[in-house]
């Protein structure tokens, strides 16, 4: 131990005389072992940055994406066409999102949502073939209209797209079965000037004689034989329009004078039947007017009637008033020529009674 002992003090010694103790020899260790800890920490956070870059930029939006292939699998058009428009440039993104928005607008087409569809499909301009399913879409919309008998609506949709296919060809049909459903309406002008419009398009001219024909008759039935006569001979040989013609002639000519007595004993009939309402409106009148009058005389009696009552009244009520006030005062002098007595008798009362004690006292003496 002494050894042990000396040997640790020369060393003490030689660390002094050098100026180095055992702290200063062990901090060249220390700061090796701080370089490697930060060293280790730097690779460390490099680590972690480098894993979330590749998770941001490569395993992310690979996620994200198969989402979007998922929600447009599942037929969420407007949740895939979202996923896909917020990858940006990833892939094929920006298609798979125009795709998704195609898929939308085709599947609007399916259910009937043409006007959906068509504007589904101009917002997707010049993405596969949109621009021929916009059109597509308004000639479906058009044909729709046309089913349902809705002629008007049909041309105007036919119009917009008349150089699609045949929508020409499908405008002069929606006139066609217009002027037949005038026709069959009874509106004979509308008719007629829609079949004129038409010009040789299938029967056009056909039916556009069977209106006038028809509107030729009708006119005949309302009595308008000029009207007919007119009709029948614009129809010239159709039929036997002319013979119709010259047989209203005949017949309106013969019928004149039976037409004319008619005429004067319905103007008769109506004269005699405006005579008898005026009549009886004065009758009414000259009534309403007596019972206003008795109606008033009746009021007036009855006024003077109440007012004479009221005055009776008024007069009975102020003799029960008097009556009332004198009795009171009558009372009232009762009471006091009482209350006067009373008070005289008590007076007489205490002289007796004082005439009394002076009487005992003179006695007693």
């Amino acid at each position: 131990m002494e050894n042990n002992r000396f040997t640790n003090e020369e060393q003490n010694e030689k660390s002094t005389e050098t100026g180095v103790s055992d702290e200063g020899r062990q901090k060249p260790q220390g700061g090796k072992t701080s370089g490697k800890t930060i060293a280790v920490i730097g690779i460390a956070v490099v680590a972690v940055i480098a894993a979330f870059l590749i998770f941001q930029n490569v395993i992310a939006p690979i996620n994200t994406y198969r989402g979007g292939e998922e929600l447009l699998a599942a037929r969420d058009y407007d949740g895939a066409a979202a996923v896909f428009d917020g990858l940006g440039d990833y892939k094929d993104a920006p298609d798979r999102a125009l795709d998704a928005k195609y898929q939308k607008a085709e599947a609007m087409f399916r259910s009937g949502d043409y006007d959906e569809a068509a504007s589904a499909f101009e917002d997707l301009r010049d993405y596969k073939d949109a621009p021929d399913r916009v059109l597509g879409a308004k000639y479906q919309k058009a044909v729709t209209y046309f089913m349902a008998d809705k002629y008007d609506e049909a041309i105007g949709a036919f119009t917009v797209i008349l150089n699609y296919k045949d929508a020409a060809d499908k405008v002069l049909e929606a006139k066609y079965q217009r002027a037949k459903a005038c026709l069959a309406d009874g509106d004979y002008n509308a008719a007629i000037a829609e079949f004129k419009s038409l010009d040789d398009y299938r029967d056009a001219p056909k039916q556009l004689h069977a209106a006038f024909y028809i509107a030729a008759e009708s006119l005949l039935a309302s009595g308008d034989y000029d009207g007919a006569i007119a009709l029948f001979i614009e129809l010239g040989d159709y039929n036997d329009a002319l013979d119709r013609a010259s047989d209203i002639r005949q017949s309106a000519g013969a019928d004149a004078s039976a037409i004319a007595a008619e005429e004067t004993n319905a103007a008769a009939a109506k004269k005699a039947a405006e005579d008898a309402i005026a009549a009886a409106i004065k009758v009414a009148e000259d009534a309403k007017a007596a019972t206003i009058r008795a109606a008033g005389d009746a009021k007036t009696a009855a006024g003077k009637i109440a007012e004479e009552k009221k005055t009776a009244a008024q007069e009975a009520a102020g003799d029960a008033v008097s009556a009332v006030t004198k009795a009171m005062d009558d009372a009232r002098a009762a009471a006091a020529k009482k209350a006067e007595d009373a008070k005289n008798a008590a007076a007489n009362a205490k002289d007796a009674m004082r005439n009394l004690t002076d009487d005992k006292d003179e006695a007693s003496k």
